[in-house]
């Protein structure tokens, strides 16, 4: 089986925490230093989850990343009856503002 990567923000408290929460429960989840991808993907500023030769990006990121601890995680997939629009829109206010709301000291 392939091992599944999570590229985060290494400066990001919120980041590093559901870095630290998918790895202490899934095995198959390596988190990576989101300087580890290319410019392009660096300068999106979103959490980039690769799956399989597939990347996702940003909101679709978190769900697939959640999705695959399986579980009680695949409830998360709830979340697809929103429209992408509407879930982008919330990870980037999130995103855009994560380290005014979680601050490390």
């Amino acid at each position: 089986m392939r091992m599944n990567k999570a590229y985060i923000d290494q400066e990001c408290v919120m980041c590093q925490t559901y870095g630290n929460f998918l790895q202490k429960r899934s095995s198959d989840i390596s988190i990576k230093n989101q300087l580890e991808l290319s410019k392009e993907d660096i300068e999106r500023d979103e959490i980039v989850y690769e799956r399989d030769n597939l990347r996702f990006y940003g909101a679709e990121a978190f769900i697939q990343s959640t999705y695959d601890l399986g579980g009680f995680y695949k409830v998360i997939f709830a979340l697809k009856i929103f429209p992408k629009i509407f879930r982008d829109i919330i990870y980037k206010f999130i995103s855009k503002n994560r380290h005014r709301i979680f601050k490390s000291n």
